[in-house]
């Protein structure tokens, strides 16, 4: 097992491991194909509680950098929010029972906090898919490096809550650097390249998309240059040796389009990949950061879902 790969400014990016605390007031049935209708619900919900522009924009529109050079290098940044979905779903849900939404508040997110849960408590009056499944927001509660859960934000609480930040350097140091590790993309990652949809993309197709989405979340939020060069870790993910499995495209749902139009189908890719070789080492700790960010479209609201697991 190798040392940690240091990761370039890693004291200044800090983020919040939450979880929503959700009490259902209706019988309810959630399931990871009402995932992609949330950034439609949530925007509603937003406007229904009267999120002043300047904080609705802040939240779900964050802006482009106006440095140019950050213009021509970054992607368009997705909100500093991050939600992924709950485990063992379907789940079905009798009203009165509970459910924890996995939430990721990356650096100047963290201050968005009760812009946040305004929204989820606007939209638990709304119903969080096309009007079912009616809910309280109780409580986010954070998960700090040892696993233990606090409260950072509570129904019964009017004062603020103390916020239990994690430094990315911190939590990269107490994980393992493995020989050979499995990526898998639970939730369909939808991955464009000129405009369109890659169906069956292999790990060479799948880095420089991570790359991306990593350097374009932490720059726009953490305010922090990952590298100043990509060339060297693109060499180190040349170098990585893909061992088995592979991406398949996998249909999710039909969404109806928020402003009243045509409908359109949703899917992307999943699937595992098994990765080895010398370069693994060298680029783990991106694929750790891209595991709390999801990837592709919609990766704000928990499409392209990933996780990394140790393998012999």
């Amino acid at each position: 097992m190798s040392a940690p790969f240091p990761i370039p400014q890693g004291e200044r990016i800090e983020f919040v491991r939450a979880f929503l605390v959700l009490e259902f007031r209706e019988d309810f049935t959630f399931s990871e194909a009402m995932l992609p209708g949330l950034r439609g619900e949530l925007r509603r919900a937003a406007r229904r509680a009267g999120l002043a522009p300047e904080a609705f924009v802040a939240l779900f529109d964050p802006p482009v950098s106006s440095d140019p050079y950050a213009q021509r290098r970054y992607q368009r940044p997705g909100p500093a929010f991050v939600l992924q979905p709950p485990a063992k779903l379907p789940r079905v849900l009798a009203a009165g029972e509970s459910l924890e939404l996995p939430l990721l508040l990356l650096g100047r997110g963290v201050r968005q906090l009760a812009s946040f849960c305004r929204v989820w408590l606007a939209l638990g009056e709304l119903g969080i898919d096309q009007g079912q499944g009616r809910f309280t927001l109780n409580a986010v509660l954070a998960e700090d490096l040892s696993g233990n859960r606090s409260p950072i934000w509570s129904l019964a609480s009017a004062a603020p809550l103390p916020l239990v930040l994690t430094r990315a350097d911190w939590w990269l140091d107490g994980l393992p650097v493995p020989e050979r590790v499995r990526l898998t993309l639970h939730t369909p990652a939808r991955l464009l390249a000129n405009g369109r949809p890659l169906f069956r993309p292999g790990w060479e197709n799948l880095f420089p998309f991570i790359l991306r989405r990593v350097g374009s979340m932490v720059h726009a939020h953490c305010e922090v240059e990952l590298f100043d060069d990509p060339a060297p870790l693109l060499d180190a993910a040349r170098r990585v040796e893909v061992l088995g499995g592979r991406l398949r495209w996998r249909d999710w749902r039909v969404l109806e389009d928020e402003e009243g139009g045509e409908s359109r189908e949703l899917g992307g890719v999943v699937g595992k990949l098994d990765l080895g070789g010398e370069g693994l080492a060298e680029v783990l700790w991106l694929l750790r950061l891209a595991a709390l960010l999801n990837l592709g479209k919609g990766a704000t609201y928990g499409a392209g879902y990933l996780y990394i697991k140790e393998i012999p």
